[in-house]
């Protein structure tokens, strides 16, 4: 698959010609950089994770055989809400939670001395320990309740931001809390 993608960048003119899996595996192995954390008081950063497929046959040789071993790699961005730059990611080939992923990087943030205020993601980040944690250090969480979330939950934080959605409806509560575009 990214042999392909390359192919088709080289024939745009995106990239140089003679691009194979094992070129782009030495280039990107040897790429150095670093993401700058945001300055500024009062940061909002968004999270958003995906992942791909890094074997061949994909979900039908899972359907047909029930091959177990499947690899998945995935990207869990964290980025600044303002100048929508990425200021921090983590890289997984097993699939993992994206809620303890951006629980980690939150951390990492605020240990750099990052002042995030709030912190917003989709219905992945919709989770007790993220709300936990976002509870103790004093950030807002604006995480997509689920349809079904429960407003009897242990954590009161999420409990008070289902019910505002509930009252509010889904419309009112992006809104309010400027969620989404």
């Amino acid at each position: 698959m990214i042999e392909g993608m390359t192919r088709d960048l080289c024939k745009i003119g995106q990239l140089p010609e003679y691009n194979d899996y094992s070129t782009v595996n030495r280039r990107v192995n040897r790429l150095t950089f670093n993401l700058e954390p945001p300055w500024g008081d009062n940061i909002v950063v968004f999270s958003d994770g995906t992942s791909m497929q890094v074997v061949s046959g994909g979900e039908y040789l899972h359907e047909k055989y029930g091959k177990k071993n499947r690899r998945w790699v995935q990207l869990i961005i964290l980025g600044d809400a303002k100048t929508h730059e990425p200021v921090s990611y983590e890289v997984h080939i097993i699939q993992e939670s994206e809620a303890s992923s951006i629980e980690r990087q939150l951390a990492g943030l605020l240990e750099d001395g990052v002042p995030v205020v709030a912190a917003s993601g989709d219905g992945a980040m919709d989770s007790k320990l993220l709300y936990d944690f976002c509870n103790n250090h004093e950030i807002m969480p604006i995480f997509k309740p689920d349809v079904n979330a429960r407003d009897d939950t242990d954590s009161e934080l999420c409990n008070n931001i289902v019910k505002e959605r509930n009252r509010l409806g889904y419309k009112g509560w992006a809104k309010k809390n400027r969620y989404g575009p």
